[in-house]
Formats: C-alpha cells, sequence, structure tokens
C-alpha cells in the first residue's frame, strides 16, 4: 500500500502520477486527478486535512445514486471526486470509508470506465435474514404494532417474500397490517380474544396481490433499465428477465445461453454479453444465484410483477 505523508497531501492538487516500486519487482503507477480547478477542490482538502488525524468511520450511504447523478451532469467532475477519495483512502490516515448503497457500484464503475478509483475497496454483499432472524423481526414488528402474529403465518408470509431481505419482508408486513385492518372492518363482531384478532394466511395472500397492483411499487425497476442502459445491452437485459420471469424455479447460465441462441449466434459473443448482462443484474439487485447455481429474480414479488407487467 502507498503511504502519502501530510506535505504529499497537500501537495495531491499538483500530482498526476505517482510511481510505486514494491518489493519482489512488482510496479505500477496511481494516477491522481487534479482537484485545481474543481469549485469545491480546497474545501475537499482543508476537510480531509481536519479529519485525517481522526479515528473515523466515515459512511456514505447511497452513494452509487449519487455517483450516477455526478457522472450524467459532469463526467470529469466525477472523476476528480473518486480520485480524490482515492488518494485519501491511500495516504496514511486513521479514517476508514463505508460505500454503501441500494444499487451496485461496480457496474457503474465499469460502464464509464472508472473501476481504477475504487479497485483498493473490499466488496461486501449484504445477505438476507436466515430464516429465524427474518421471524424474529417480523414477530418484534408486529408486536409493535399491537398485531398477534402466529407462527405459521409468520413463515408463509417469509415463504411469499422470498429473499429475506428486510426491505421486501417490511414492504409485505405493512401491507398486510393493512389488508388486516381492512378484514377487521368488514367484521366487526369479531370479539377481542378470537382468532381474528390475529395476523391470517389470508391476509398475506391479499396484502401479496394489493402490492402487484400497485404498479408505482416496482416500475422504477423497469425505468432503471432504460436510464442506465440502451441498445443491444438494454435488449439483452431485458430479454433475459422475460425469460426468467417464465420459469418458476430459474434457469443456469447454461440454459440462459441456449434460449439466446436466435439472439446472438456467435458463442463467445453471447457469454461475452450474457455475462456482463447479469453482473449488472445482479449489482443492481434484480437476480441471483441459488446454491444450484440456477438465476432467478432475488423477490418473489419481483418476479412476479415482472411476469404480469413484462413477460409476455
Amino acid at each position: 500500500m502507498l503511504a502519502l505523508g501530510k506535505r504529499a497531501v497537500s501537495a495531491i492538487p499538483t500530482v498526476k502520477k505517482i510511481d510505486l516500486r514494491l518489493p519482489g519487482g512488482i510496479g505500477g503507477g496511481l494516477e491522481l486527478q487534479t482537484l485545481a480547478d474543481a469549485p469545491w477542490g480546497k474545501r475537499a482538502l482543508d476537510l480531509q486535512q481536519r479529519l485525517s488525524t481522526k479515528p473515523l468511520l466515515i459512511l456514505l450511504d447511497e452513494f452509487s445514486v449519487f455517483l450516477g447523478d455526478l457522472i450524467a451532469r459532469d463526467a470529469r467532475e466525477a472523476e476528480q471526486l473518486l480520485g480524490w477519495l482515492r488518494a485519501w483512502r491511500m495516504s496514511d490516515t486513521t479514517c476508514r470509508f463505508v460505500f454503501s448503497g441500494s444499487v451496485g457500484i461496480n457496474a457503474l464503475l465499469e460502464r464509464h470506465k472508472l473501476t481504477t478509483r475504487m479497485n483498493d475497496c473490499q466488496e461486501l454483499r449484504l445477505q438476507p435474514f436466515r430464516p429465524a432472524a427474518a421471524i424474529h423481526m417480523l414477530t418484534t414488528l408486529a408486536g409493535r404494532e399491537a398485531w398477534p402474529l402466529p407462527a405459521d403465518v409468520a413463515n408463509y408470509l417469509s415463504e411469499r417474500t422470498g429473499w429475506l431481505s428486510p426491505f421486501y419482508l417490511c414492504l409485505l408486513l405493512d401491507e398486510t397490517f393493512k389488508a388486516g385492518r381492512d378484514r377487521r372492518q368488514e367484521n366487526p363482531q369479531t370479539d377481542a380474544g378470537d382468532a381474528g384478532e390475529a395476523l391470517q394466511i389470508s391476509d398475506v395472500d391479499d396484502a401479496y396481490d394489493r402490492l402487484l397492483a400497485g404498479r408505482s411499487r416496482f416500475i422504477h425497476w423497469h425505468a432503471r433499465l432504460k436510464r442506465d442502459l440502451a441498445g443491444t445491452e438494454l435488449d439483452m437485459a431485458l430479454h433475459i428477465l422475460r425469460l426468467l420471469s417464465r420459469a418458476a424455479g430459474g434457469l443456469s447460465t447454461a440454459q440462459l445461453s441456449s434460449r439466446l441462441t436466435k439472439h446472438i449466434a456467435d458463442p463467445q459473443q453471447r457469454a461475452d454479453a450474457l455475462s456482463a448482462s447479469l453482473n449488472y443484474l445482479e449489482d443492481n439487485g434484480y437476480v441471483g444465484q441459488d446454491t444450484k447455481r440456477r438465476v432467478q429474480f432475488l423477490s418473489f414479488l419481483l418476479h412476479d410483477y415482472w411476469k404480469r407487467n413484462h413477460g409476455v
């Protein structure tokens, strides 16, 4: 790792490239984007100098959304920002950075040829809850809303969610509360101690159907593809999602490749296009692979929405 002293940090605006020579004959170069003409350059370096001596964990949430917007507005400024942040991370500092977001950053960096600006960072993918943790969260949240949640209903809600992320679990649970309240209002004679006071499996089913009927809940998933991709890349992503929406148990990469033969005849070109598209779709939370390496929608809700609205 390259360590820059405080004098070197203050000189960053005038440095274009630093050559590295590591033990064993390994060499390379660290490109630094000048901040001289960045409107925020001086303030950025002032902030860095104030914080670099403090043991801080700096969390930048939804960084990929911010970066995507900045690239669209001014790609050079985005590269300046990434270059400055990388130089800060590589310098002799006690600060540590966490870049988080609901949208994957790798595909964004690759698309704009900016991967070298963050190749010093370690990737950490957030995994879904284990079933027991998901049930515990659901039961706790239901209790806060004074809703009894029987074990069989909690298990059913988890099964219908698919990928056990807090977002999808809470989305379906919240809609289940609403379905339960509507059921109570339709049956006002229910006694306080009656089983009707608890959430029921029928409430989960009603909630699921309501979510699918509300296009505004999921339409941004389709809009994001059109925002990020174009031409053959967009066509490939849409076709893969269309195929997966028709396959309840997912498809292997070999099965996907065979179904794409008529779109791209050359085997190597098809493999490259499929790999690039799957990387994007995985990074952005559309699909994942199960233990059998079958590609499928992460969320059952998103799968059924896509099948209903874009599966033809």
